[in-house]
């Protein structure tokens, strides 16, 4: 049996690990931009819930995702455009890893034209996180399975590790835990509310006593 205490990320290749990476954020610079160019475009959107057929609509309606593009191999042609995606890529869906595949790709890509592609957390982010799963599809749960679950069997040689996540849906608990999979690379690159311009974003809404006390 697998040491419960052991990463289960070196048992997925870099390459696949990559897929999914968001570059690095820095607290007080990538959350705080008020110093922006004049006529700097900046495009938002909310819950995607793995829905990526929406998620290409919007993105291609903002002009950030070439429409010729596909889902493996998006590209972004959003130049210096500032996008914010605020939170609930998780849950609801069918597609949840390849929404984050899809915006993880445009978000280096964007880094690279100049532009930025930042990622807020919602509340299901934290529900995955804290293995609370009662908002995710059976297809959602499926895809995990065959993403992620189904290569940690292939190279680790065993479906054991398994039991460590006591039934509760190891594929998804393992990418999305604390120290999980998906936490140091994706996860921990995310933001809990960012400043662009004069425009605060954040998953869910804000108030007063956010702004007086944080």
């Amino acid at each position: 049996l697998l040491d419960p205490t052991s990463p289960l990320s070196p048992l997925l290749t870099p390459q696949i690990l990559s897929t999914y990476t968001l570059p690095p954020t820095t607290i007080g610079k990538d959350d705080y931009q008020t110093d922006l160019p004049k006529n700097q475009r900046i495009v938002a959107f909310g819950d995607v819930h793995g829905d990526i057929t929406a998620l290409r609509r919007f993105l291609i309606a903002a002009k950030v995702l070439d429409p010729d593009s596909t889902d493996f191999n998006p590209r972004w042609i959003g130049n210096t455009t500032i996008c914010i995606q605020t939170g609930d890529v998780l849950d609801r869906g069918d597609d949840e890893l390849a929404c984050f595949r899809l915006l993880a790709t445009l978000s280096r890509q964007a880094v690279e034209q100049g532009g930025q592609l930042l990622l807020l957390y919602g509340n299901h982010e934290s529900l995955n996180s804290a293995g609370l799963f009662h908002y995710a599809n059976p297809g959602g749960n499926a895809e995990f399975e065959r993403d992620i679950g189904a290569r940690i069997d292939y190279n680790y040689g065993s479906n054991r590790w398994r039991l460590q996540f006591a039934g509760n849906q190891p594929s998804r608990w393992a990418a999305m835990e604390p120290g999980g999979i998906l936490a140091e690379n994706m996860l921990g690159n995310m933001l809990v509310s960012c400043v662009v311009g004069r425009t605060v974003f954040v998953h869910a809404g804000l108030m007063g006593s956010h702004l007086r006390e944080y």
